[in-house]
């Protein structure tokens, strides 16, 4: 049995592109520019803003190879 719903078109890989980057830009002003502003966003320790900026740099690759496959 098949599911017709998991299938990935080039409308599905496009919108879900533009998800992953779009999540990585939130992920970087959430974490990553909190850390450095701590009265604004609270305080951010350490090993958060290290997992948040790794976590934000894999959502832009991602949506970079995924963009990629949809060009070529």
């Amino acid at each position: 049995m098949e599911f017709q719903i998991f299938k990935l078109n080039k409308r599905r890989i496009d919108k879900l592109s533009d998800l992953l980057i779009d999540l990585g830009k939130i992920s970087v002003g959430s974490v990553v520019i909190g850390y450095f502003l701590p009265g604004l966003a609270g305080e951010v320790s350490t090993a958060i803003f290290v997992i948040g900026a790794f976590v934000s740099v894999g959502m832009f690759i991602m949506g970079l190879i995924l963009l990629k496959e949809k060009i070529i």
